[in-house]
């Protein structure tokens, strides 16, 4: 799911840094980022936790924790490639090993807590 996910959001990153040359790296993280977490969510209810909660206060608890992750992740793509310029790949690995060591666990404490069970217990 992880990989999936972040396959989507470096696809759109990439598209958006053709289509928008001129746009900071970090603002364009930040939309593309949008496309991952979304299929984070789909991937992790429906696969990682099979979770069977009511979905909108699950959604609710998950876009909040993937806000904040977005947030030091973008902030991560910000110091490495716009003011490192450290190229974008190598910022994008980093700021991602980052992320998912954090998502997986606000994941597992907080967002599907109460689900049925976990693929990976």
């Amino acid at each position: 799911v992880g990989l999936a996910a972040t396959a989507i959001h470096y696809a759109f990153l990439n598209l958006f840094v053709l289509v928008w040359p001129s746009v900071l790296v970090w603002k364009l993280n930040a939309l593309a980022a949008a496309f991952g977490i979304m299929a984070s969510y789909l991937g992790n209810r429906c696969f990682v936790f099979l979770s069977r909660n009511s979905a909108l206060p699950e959604l609710a608890r998950f876009f909040g924790s993937y806000t904040f992750v977005g947030i030091a992740h973008t902030a991560v793509m910000y110091v490495m490639v716009d003011f490192l310029g450290v190229a974008l790949t190598a910022g994008f690995v980093l700021a991602t090993a980052a992320q998912v060591v954090l998502s997986y666990s606000i994941n597992r404490a907080y967002v599907f807590s109460g689900a049925d069970r976990e693929i990976l217990r």
